[in-house]
C-alpha cells in the first residue's frame, strides 16, 4: 500500500487540487463521492483533496489496479455544504421572527429592548436619525447565496420609527 499510495499522490499532483486530505480503501466508492456515475460494489481506493474548512474538493476513486475509474465531489465536502444550506434557512427563519417583532410606530427604545443590539445610528440633515442593523450567518464565509435579507435600516423622527428599509448580501 505504500508503494501505491506514493504512486497514487505523485500521479495526481497534476490533475488535482490541493491539500491533499487522505486516501481510503472502499467497497462502495459512491458512498465517498458525491457526483460520480454510479458504481456499486467495486472495491479500491477513493483519493481526496479538500482543505480543512472542506468548501470545496476533489475525490478520485482508483481501482484495485492502479486505474482512475471516476472523480466528483467528496461526500465529507457535499455534508458540510448541506449543512450550511440548512444553517442559511435557519438564519432566514430567524431573522423573519426579528423582522416581525420590528414594526414601523415603535419606538427606538423598545426595538433596541426587543433586539438586545445597540444598532450604528447616524444623524440625517433633516434630523431623523437613522438605525442600521447587520447580521451575518457563519455559513455566509463558505458558500455561496443569491441573495440574502440580512440587514435594515430603520428612519427614526422623534424617538419612534416612522420607515423601514431592507438590505441584503449577495456573494455571487
Amino acid at each position: 500500500r505504500p508503494r501505491l499510495t506514493h504512486q497514487l499522490a505523485r500521479k495526481s499532483e497534476v490533475t488535482s487540487p490541493p491539500p491533499f486530505y487522505g486516501i481510503t480503501f472502499v467497497l462502495h466508492p459512491n458512498r465517498y463521492i458525491d457526483g460520480a456515475s454510479e458504481l456499486g460494489f467495486k472495491p479500491g481506493w477513493v483519493v481526496t483533496y479538500a482543505p480543512h474548512s472542506k468548501n470545496y474538493g476533489t475525490a478520485f476513486f482508483v481501482s484495485l489496479f492502479g486505474s482512475m475509474l471516476a472523480s466528483g465531489t467528496p461526500a465529507i465536502v457535499a455534508n458540510q455544504n448541506q449543512q450550511w444550506q440548512k444553517d442559511i434557512k435557519k438564519f432566514q427563519r430567524a431573522f423573519a421572527q426579528v423582522d416581525a417583532a420590528i414594526q414601523v410606530g415603535m419606538t427606538l427604545s423598545n426595538v433596541v429592548a426587543n433586539l438586545k443590539i445597540q444598532p450604528v445610528i447616524l444623524t440625517n440633515v433633516d434630523g431623523t436619525v437613522d438605525a442600521f442593523y447587520h447580521f451575518t450567518p457563519r455559513a455566509l464565509e463558505h458558500i455561496k447565496v443569491d441573495w440574502l435579507t440580512n440587514s435594515f435600516r430603520l428612519e427614526i423622527s422623534n424617538g419612534v420609527v416612522i420607515k423601514k428599509f431592507y438590505g441584503f448580501t449577495s456573494s455571487h
